[in-house]
Parts: structure tokens; sequence; C-alpha cells
């Protein structure tokens, strides 16, 4: 699920992977402003907040629909 939630962050031009995809977290570069909304619907740790870099993780039991929900939801919120 980590790599479908890659394949739909390349599809918002202001999110940016930064590190390979390897398991089941995404390392992400976002505009600042958007973390404070989107940890109000969603918990995520801010893996460097100087470089406005988040971690998102997937579990066992997070479905292809949960990962484009998501998705959808950081596009919406990083355009306003």
């Amino acid at each position: 699920m980590a790599r479908l939630l890659q394949k739909e962050l390349r599809k918002i031009p202001q999110v940016r992977v930064v590190y390979k995809v390897e398991a089941n977290g995404v390392f992400a570069k976002i505009p600042r402003p958007a973390i404070a909304k989107l940890q109000k619907r969603y918990f995520f740790y801010v893996w460097n907040e100087q470089q406005s870099v988040v971690r998102w993780m997937c579990s066992f039991d997070t479905t292809e629909q949960d990962v484009r929900q998501f998705a959808e939801f950081v596009g919406e919120t990083i355009k306003g």
C-alpha cells in the first residue's frame, strides 16, 4: 500500500517523496501550512520539521480505498 500511496502522491505537484519506498512508510516533503491541517484528520509524525518532511505509514489492514482517500485529502488540503 505504501507503493500505491507513493503513486497517488506523484499526482500532487507540491508533494515530493524524499526516500525510496521499501516497506510500509512514505516520507514526503509537503508544504508546511498543510501539515497542521492534515494532522487534524490523520495522525502522523513530522520527520524533519526544518525541511517539512512527514512520515506516513501503512499497516497490514490499509486498503486501496484508504490510500486513495488519504491522497485525495492531501491534494485537496494542499490546494486549499
